[in-house]
């Protein structure tokens, strides 16, 4: 399957060059304005940068819906690195930290609870 080339006019009136490569994901020319050097970087990254600011090590772009045409930011999620044959392991992880965060987050309303009732009979003496 070759690549799918779209010509897109850009605010000033020059043409973007756009693709999608063999594995669906939108790529797009965009010239270094310091060096004038050209970059292919994929959209959805861009995107997410122009949102969010730069993606963290080890992290990657994923698309919510799963449908990589759908370039919109809503769309867009951070995810953890993924490896081959690593995938599920490390979303077995992301819903173990998931877990933990949540029953910290009850621990931590139990103690508020109990030191407010502490203060509460310390104050009322």
């Amino acid at each position: 399957m070759g690549r799918k080339k779209i010509f897109l006019k850009s605010r000033i009136g020059e043409e973007d060059n756009r693709f999608q490569d063999k594995n669906g994901y939108w790529k797009i020319r965009v010239i270094d304005e310091k060096t004038g050097e050209i970059n292919w970087l994929y959209e959805h990254r861009f995107i997410w940068e122009k949102h969010n600011g730069s993606i963290p090590k080890g992290c990657v772009i994923k698309f919510i819906d799963g449908d990589r045409n759908n370039l919109n930011i809503e769309n867009l999620r951070l995810g953890g690195v993924v490896r081959v044959g690593h995938t599920e392991k490390i979303e077995k992880e992301m819903e173990e930290w998931k877990y933990e965060v949540g029953r910290l987050t009850e621990e931590n309303n139990q103690l508020k609870a109990q030191l407010n009732n502490l203060l509460d009979s310390i104050g009322s003496k």
